[in-house]
């Protein structure tokens, strides 16, 4: 698991934050995984969220620094995940497909907004989030959020990163 803050975070986050309830009230997200009274996974078209672009560049550069070669040797696919207050994540893993490396991105953070957790390597390892904060681990690396005990939402962003056809 590698951790990093990323740089320029709350001017990112400030452009992605509006740009993302503005695609909500555009109608133009398609949800999916419905457990718990919620639909875990946002999908919203790259093409609509330019103010993303950033992040899913700093997933392929460290994926391209963990497996080789160049970030242009890379994709990222990417979907939101806005957790309610008493909402939660389910342990899942992502290893469906050729992902190399899965990854979270936190864009909203309230206090007691739930942790991830990540068993990997035989540990269980548990991470606070903050916005601006990317975590990285393997896509066959057990994971979950425990709940959101703030009064607001979290809003996280998951990112699948393989290789490029």
């Amino acid at each position: 698991m590698k951790v990093l803050d990323l740089p320029g975070a709350a001017a990112l986050n400030r452009e992605l934050l509006p740009a993302y309830h503005d695609q909500l009230a555009a109608g133009a997200e398609r949800r999916s995984h419905f457990f718990a009274g919620r639909y875990e996974n946002i999908y919203i078209g790259r093409e609509r969220l330019p103010a993303i672009e950033p992040v899913l560049r700093a997933a392929c550069a460290v994926t391209a620094r963990l497996h080789g070669g160049v970030p242009g040797d890379y994709r990222a696919g990417f979907w939101f995940n806005d957790t309610p207050p008493g909402g939660r994540t389910l342990p899942h893993t992502h290893d469906d497909d050729d992902e190399l490396v899965s990854c979270v991105y936190y864009v909203q953070v309230p206090d007691n907004a739930g942790c991830l957790v990540v068993e990997e390597g035989g540990q269980r390892l548990l991470v606070r989030p903050r916005a601006g904060r990317m975590v990285l681990f393997a896509p066959d690396a057990l994971h979950w959020v425990t709940p959101n005990l703030s009064g607001d939402s979290r809003l996280s962003i998951g990112i699948n990163v393989g290789r490029t056809a």
